[in-house]
């Protein structure tokens, strides 16, 4: 390729090459500018007062580009003159729901939450349904043991080491799974921008995602969840052009067509 790219005037069959891959890209409607652009699909500090009315159940609240089911003793909080949060108190889910099912790409979640014990703290999940079953990522706070975090393997939960949570302080973490591509079926977890485990696999290996959810795992005020951001990335495939090019030309084809040019 290197070759190729260097001395284009030898070889008049790589313009009309490259120009038919990427009109059959357009064509087809996978262009790589738009597969490429991230979509945010929630991003709140629930200081909105109208969504989120402090101190009342609030069940189905539409935020972002999908909407919130939230469970009886979910309640908004003015924690002080400048911050709010979604107070959970006992083992209720809640959910919110994407507009999309999404089958490829990435999906982001960043969030910040105030823990207020060490053991039972907090989960946040995403996956396709309510049953086990449907469960994709699973991020769970304080559950082996005081402050530690750990993710459900597919069969326990397991510590993720040299991490932990603070208690009654503020904590951001974000999460990254991956639909498609050579991670498919892993996520990997961030502690303040910087990332602390990669490769984390899934409790189920789903072909979609389609809600988050989050919760307190255990009776009593356990978590205020101050901040949550939930963004979609369609990564393109690295191998989308490749199998366009391959398409077109054959491995062979082509091979032999430099090896004739080159005398190699």
């Amino acid at each position: 390729m290197k070759l190729l790219l260097a001395r284009p005037n030898r070889f008049p069959f790589v313009k009309a090459m490259l120009s038919a891959a990427f009109a059959f890209i357009c064509a087809s409607g996978s262009s790589l500018s738009s597969t490429a652009e991230a979509a945010v699909l929630l991003e709140t500090n629930f200081s909105n007062t109208t969504l989120y009315p402090a101190g009342k159940a609030m069940g189905s609240v539409p935020d972002g580009s999908g909407a919130w089911s939230f469970t009886g003793t979910a309640r908004a909080m003015d924690l002080s003159d400048e911050t709010r949060g979604i107070r959970m108190s006992g083992t209720g889910t809640n959910y919110y729901n994407f507009s999309n099912t999404y089958t490829s790409g990435t999906i982001t979640i960043e969030f910040s939450f105030i823990p207020h014990v060490e053991r039972s703290a907090f989960e946040i999940v995403l996956g396709n349904g309510t049953a086990n079953g449907n469960i994709g990522p699973q991020l769970r706070f304080g559950h082996n043991a005081d402050n530690e975090i750990s993710y459900y393997n597919g069969s326990k939960f397991v510590t993720i080491n040299d991490i932990s949570f603070t208690v009654d302080q503020v904590n951001t973490f974000s999460i990254t799974a991956s639909l498609s591509g050579e991670n498919a079926g892993t996520f990997d977890l961030y502690h303040n921008g910087e990332l602390v485990a990669g490769g984390l696999v899934w409790r189920n290996l789903l072909t979609s995602l389609t809600n988050l959810r989050a919760r307190s795992v255990s009776d009593g005020p356990n978590v205020d969840l101050l901040n949550l951001k939930i963004t979609y990335d369609a990564v393109p495939e690295p191998s989308s052009v490749a199998l366009v090019l391959t398409g077109l030309f054959g491995f062979g084809g082509l091979s032999r067509y430099i090896s004739r040019k080159t005398g190699n």
